[in-house]
């Protein structure tokens, strides 16, 4: 089998799992008062680096038939997303404790108010 359609098959399959979690569990999604909150920056990060790496890992594993080795570069890369979660998840939650008003508990997007904000004089 070609490695690169062994690649994009796995990567599609896991695409799939991740797309199905995040609708019925709002894995991707931020802590929010809202009825559809924001996606998380943070979670979406480390969900498309896992996917990529997981895809990689596993379309070599069956076209090689063992485990390759994973360098250090990518295990690195995994831990940043997965502190800068685990991080972005700790603020949230002492947000939402300390009872602060929260720009993703607003019906307002922040990027739309950024690009289309009025000028006061």
């Amino acid at each position: 089998m070609n490695p690169i359609v062994c690649f994009w098959i796995v990567f599609g399959i896991l695409f799939f799992c991740i797309a199905y979690c995040n609708k019925r569990y709002c894995m991707l999604k931020d802590l929010s008062v809202l009825d559809k909150p924001a996606y998380s920056w943070s979670r979406v990060q480390l969900a498309w680096w896992t996917v990529i790496v997981l895809s990689a890992f596993i379309a070599i594993m069956v076209l090689e038939g063992q485990a390759p080795e994973l360098r250090m570069s990518t295990v690195i890369l995994l831990g940043i997303s997965a502190a800068t979660t685990a991080t972005a998840r700790t603020i949230d939650t002492s947000e939402v404790n300390d009872d602060v008003d929260r720009h993703q508990d607003k019906k307002e997007r922040i990027l739309l108010s950024i690009f289309f904000q009025t000028r006061q004089e």
